[in-house]
């Protein structure tokens, strides 16, 4: 498995490619089409999933989309945001920002489910609080927290469907991780989970 990071040009949010030995996923197209592709050549593209559904987190969705043709893999409550950018957010940095597909190009993912892609397990845990659909993705060693943890801090609970005590419940079920995982975040630098638990403020009284 290898995980090639793209840093979009609007808040800096993470763009995710995760290969396999044929096949690869995308997490998060916060950039466009033309700049992940050189990184999948040979490499036939079986889903796109979201972290949750703020505007900065996939923004060039409708052209990633146009060009692999694949699933959009996404929990149930990141539909309505999507279509709606005073929902997603993108309102805040100006943008008028929403997307509408066709369900049949959804995928809805929930709490434990496993996806199987090249014979890797594509694991999903439901980790809302700063959004009601957010998720963490665990791919081997790697956790993909979108903006539910960063390294050093955690994401804001102060905008549409967000709450500060389902966030600390999701922080406790990531601790309850007993794996150090690679931190891969929605924005900001790679860590470790026993790093966060060691070092994050937000870890610390849990």
């Amino acid at each position: 498995m290898v995980i090639k990071k793209f840093v979009s040009n609007v808040l800096n949010a993470n763009n995710y490619i995760v290969k396999f030995k044929k096949s690869a996923i995308i997490i998060d197209p916060s950039v466009g089409a033309e700049k992940i592709a050189s990184e999948l050549e040979g490499f036939e593209v079986k889903g796109i999933f979201l972290t949750h559904a703020h505007a900065d987190h996939f923004m060039h969705i409708d052209k990633v989309h146009e060009r692999y043709n694949c699933k959009i893999f996404l929990h149930r409550n990141a539909k309505e945001k999507l279509e709606d950018s005073y929902k997603n957010c993108s309102q805040l940095f100006h943008r008028d920002i929403k997307f509408k597909f066709s369900d049949s190009e959804y995928e809805y993912v929930y709490d434990g489910c496993v996806i199987n892609i090249d014979n890797h397990k594509i694991k999903i845990i439901e980790t809302p609080g700063h959004s009601d659909c957010s998720v963490c993705i665990i791919i081997g060693d790697a956790i993909f927290t979108g903006d539910t943890l960063f390294s050093g801090t955690i994401g804001r609970t102060d905008i549409y469907s967000s709450n500060s005590y389902e966030l600390q419940m999701s922080l406790k079920k990531i601790r309850a991780i007993n794996k150090n995982l690679n931190l891969y975040p929605g924005h900001g630098i790679e860590s470790t989970l026993f790093k966060q638990f060691e070092n994050n403020f937000y870890f610390q009284n849990l």
